[in-house]
């Protein structure tokens, strides 16, 4: 049985396995869903890689990217988490989303990623997310606003000038 991380009333979000690789072909082989990825189209063996860095990421960090279900087909349409990042060398904990083109516009990554901030709240007790857009990826901005974040700076990430969108979490 795979592990169930979060619920949302539309989606489930769940531990990565090995078998989701054919699924995740076609989303991160589309040229269009990795336009503003840093890594660019994947094929299967960078698709593996992949699955191998989420694995390795959720032991060292406690936290990681998760794969994306829609809760009434049962189909994977993505991927949403929390990564550690560097940013102007300073640790911070990154909400990440990304799904399958015929999934966009019907509010699937804002539930994710609001869902994704409150488990990181909840159960990690993370007090700042941050998401490293493009200033191209209005839409991913889009996202970033509705979970609560806004525009905090402009910094070099990767070689390339991105927009750091951020939420402070008050304590409790």
């Amino acid at each position: 049985m795979t592990a169930v991380t979060l619920e949302t009333p539309r989606l489930i979000l769940r531990t990565f396995q090995s078998s989701d690789l054919e699924a995740l072909v076609p989303i991160m082989g589309d040229a269009e869903v990795q336009k503003f990825s840093k890594f660019g189209v994947e094929d299967r063996a960078g698709i593996q890689k992949f699955l191998k860095g989420v694995q390795a990421r959720e032991e060292r960090d406690g936290v990681t990217q998760y794969a994306v279900i829609l809760r009434e087909t049962q189909e994977l349409i993505g991927d949403c988490g929390i990564m550690v990042q560097q940013v102007d060398g300073s640790p911070e904990f990154e909400i990440g989303y990304k799904l399958a083109r015929k999934f966009w516009g019907h509010g699937y990554a804002t539930e994710a990623a609001i869902g994704c901030r409150n488990y990181g709240i909840k159960a990690k007790g993370i007090r700042r997310f941050v998401s490293i857009i493009d200033p191209a990826n209005i839409a991913s901005a889009r996202v970033a606003q509705k979970v609560g974040m806004s525009l905090e700076k402009r910094s070099l990430y990767w070689d390339s000038m991105v927009d750091i969108y951020s939420l402070k979490v008050d304590g409790q």
